[in-house]
């Protein structure tokens, strides 16, 4: 069973301190230089949200717990026709808030 994770920021908190960027395994995090929040930082943003993989490991490097990660669990199937892999959510938690 695979898993793909949704991640939400609350970029009214962040701090730009970057913990969440260094820590993404994929890679996919980076502090929005087009952006300045309220409290004057570059908050963080997700480049390419459908290839987060749940792993929460952003929002465990969190200190201001401004990240909320939640895991989709993909089941597979079987194939079908034309090649392709029929995908269904099986089950939606929290990992980490």
């Amino acid at each position: 069973m695979a898993t793909q994770g949704t991640v939400t920021f609350n970029r009214d908190i962040c701090k730009g301190c970057g913990l969440c960027v260094t820590a993404c395994a994929t890679h996919l995090l980076v502090l929005d230089e087009s952006e300045i929040n309220r409290k004057g930082y570059h908050p963080v943003m997700i480049t390419d949200p459908a290839r987060c993989n749940g792993c929460a490991n952003c929002a465990l490097m969190c200190p201001d717990q401004g990240i909320t990660v939640t895991q989709d669990r993909i089941a597979r199937e079987g194939v079908v026709r034309g090649g392709a892999v029929r995908e269904r959510v099986a089950g939606r938690q929290l990992v980490h808030a």
